[in-house]
């Protein structure tokens, strides 16, 4: 091997991370991952990350590093009766389950870390869980979402080609197949998305109208899934100046897919959650957004990345 060129097993990893271990009650149990950066300076902040639909805490290795790099303390778990090590089953899945473990864990955090106040981040469907958990909790100070969902019942439409939410409950198929391999229960999930108030757009609106806490939306131009329109009449842009919609170019819902685009937006979703700090820090007024995002001080290598990701990976599926 020439001298200057490294094996996988001596390329560090991105961020250290240490896992935590939720148990409920009834004998449930979630799993919490940490990252912390390694820098030995003051941490700016602390966000909790929420993944998407069927994705799981190591899909959100870089969004991590990133923040870790430039000085925030990252949680990040696996919901209930979702894919991960936390309990339950995939096919149990319903919104008002990763509502229940998204306010599991922020409990936990101010019981066990003493964590009362911090940022939010979620992508897709938990981004819809997301927005209405932002508009009951005081001590959310900020919440930045990627690609997400704010009209469930268009977006579950455009998913599966059929408006499942309009069937009587004795004409549902007993389970819908979503991207060829994750098999849902339709009964459990399309009765709780209607009795918990989970599928119109307009009681995103509602919930969004009564929350005071500064948004980042993140948006994709070529979202098949999540269109422009309803994210900008959900978050109201003309009556909520502490609010801001960034439109990412080239992109589908699924930004992974593109690695330039991806990049791009671990840059600008970092600059969001840094002046996102600044602006709910202190004196400084909730509604004074900058202009544009500060630029990154620390960005991790591409080989510390691809370390990161496969360590945690392995780690995950163990």
């Amino acid at each position: 091997m020439p001298r200057d060129e490294k094996s996988e097993s001596e390329i560090p990893a991105a961020v250290t991370t240490e896992e935590s271990v939720l148990r409920l009650d009834d004998g449930r149990q979630i799993v919490i991952w940490h990252s912390r950066p390694q820098s030995e300076a003051p941490l700016r902040g602390t966000v909790l990350l929420a993944p998407g639909f069927c994705g799981r805490m190591y899909s959100l290795a870089a969004t991590a590093a990133y923040l870790c790099a430039n000085g925030f303390a990252v949680y990040r778990y696996d919901p209930l009766d979702h894919r991960g090590p936390s309990s339950g089953e995939l096919a149990d899945f319903t919104m008002s389950t990763g509502r229940f473990s998204m306010d599991q864990v922020l409990d936990w955090l101010a019981r066990e870390r003493g964590v009362e106040s911090l940022g939010v981040i979620a992508t897709s469907l938990s981004a819809r869980i997301a927005y209405r958990v932002a508009s009951e909790r005081a001590k959310i100070r900020y919440l930045v979402t990627a690609v997400g969902v704010t009209d469930l019942r268009a977006t579950l439409t455009r998913v599966f080609g059929v408006d499942h939410m309009a069937s009587p409950p004795a004409e549902l198929p007993p389970t819908v197949v979503f991207e060829d391999r994750h098999h849902i229960r339709t009964l459990g999930f399309a009765t709780d998305a209607h009795e918990r108030g989970w599928n119109p757009a307009a009681t995103t609106r509602v919930e969004l109208d009564r929350a005071t806490l500064p948004i980042v939306a993140f948006i994709a131009r070529d979202d098949d899934w999540v269109l422009e329109r309803e994210v900008e009449e959900a978050l109201d842009l003309a009556n909520h100046p502490e609010r801001r919609m960034c439109k990412l170019e080239g992109s589908g819902h699924n930004l992974a897919k593109n690695p330039r685009i991806a990049q791009a937006m671990l840059r600008e979703l970092t600059g969001a959650v840094m002046a996102l700090e600044n602006c709910t820090s202190g004196e400084v007024q909730r509604a004074a957004l900058p202009p544009s995002f500060p630029a990154l001080e620390r960005e991790p290598t591409f080989e510390m990345l691809t370390t990161q990701v496969i360590a945690e990976r392995r780690r995950s599926t163990r």
